[in-house]
């Protein structure tokens, strides 16, 4: 097996360990806060990550000021990505907080060209419109409720997950993912440490939410995003994307399969204009690196 085919293979499995974040989530937030559910899922993660990177022996240093400034930043950014993703799975379903959330490749594609100074292109502009197109369907009547704010909030998480993914491109290279991933978390969990107690709920997990919580910390954010942060030294953010656009189907997957949620009409319509519009994009920017 190349190196290739095995990040490939690696890709698809983060991929499908992030996915479990919807449903492990929607079962976690059910009987805790959001901060809370996030505060010790980080907790957990970190600790993982910090026995594995002690194993490892890789060094914690970093090379520079403006390396912590940037690790830090990212790792603000995540934890809004967190906190609002999550956020949209309390208010809504799995599915539409997973599709929201899911928009971030075209964010990626309409960012990328100014972050990077490169031009804009016109299929990313057809895209970003089905993806408007694709949301119109899922809230086919825009009021105020609690749905609508679910899709606010995933839209919001899509573009901290966007940004947070174009900086880690700048310092992959330097550091190994592992590193990277534990200052993220870690970032997040002193952010979430005062909401979380303020709520007085911080300690009140039971068997099965600390078991859920250990799944989220261990197969969604060790495993998951400790691989999908080592693709982006293997592939460009957007042909990584590419990859991850199966993502929405496992979630909604795993929804139906563990809590029982069977969408709409309107979100599978709206759900596969989103899911199109990101495959032509991504399939676009994979064959323009060839």
């Amino acid at each position: 097996m190349n190196n290739h085919t095995k990040h490939f293979i690696l890709l698809n499995l983060a991929t499908a360990s992030i996915a479990t974040s919807g449903f492990l989530g929607k079962i976690a937030s059910s009987s805790l806060p959001v901060e809370v559910v996030i505060f010790w899922r980080c907790i957990i993660a970190a600790f993982i990550l910090f026995l594995f990177i002690t194993f490892k022996k890789q060094n914690f240093k970093l090379q520079s000021k403006k390396d912590l400034v940037l690790f830090l930043t990212s790792g603000v950014l995540f934890c809004g990505h967190l906190y609002f993703y999550f956020l949209a799975i309390q208010l809504s379903s799995v599915a539409i907080a997973v599709l929201a959330m899911f928009t971030f490749p075209i964010m990626t594609s309409l960012i990328e060209p100014f972050w990077f100074k490169k031009k804009l292109s016109i299929i990313t502009i057809i895209s970003a419109v089905c993806i408007f197109i694709g949301m119109n369907f899922i809230l086919p009547d825009f009021s105020f409720n609690s749905t609508t704010w679910a899709v606010l909030a995933g839209l919001v998480s899509a573009l901290c997950y966007t940004i947070r993914n174009l900086l880690s491109t700048t310092f992959v290279t330097k550091y190994p993912s592992n590193v990277v991933l534990l200052y993220q978390i870690s970032t997040c969990a002193i952010l979430l440490l005062i909401p979380s107690i303020y709520s007085e709920n911080i300690f009140s997990v039971t068997p099965k939410t600390g078991g859920v919580i250990l799944l989220l910390g261990l197969v969604s954010t060790a495993i998951g995003h400790n691989l999908f942060v080592n693709s982006l030294r293997h592939f460009t953010t957007s042909t990584a994307s590419i990859i991850t656009s199966l993502q929405p189907i496992i979630a909604i997957f795993y929804a139906y399969l563990f809590l029982n949620e069977i969408p709409s009409s309107g979100v599978y319509i709206g759900g596969s204009i989103i899911v199109l519009a990101v495959v032509v994009e991504n399939t676009k920017m994979y064959f323009s690196k060839k």
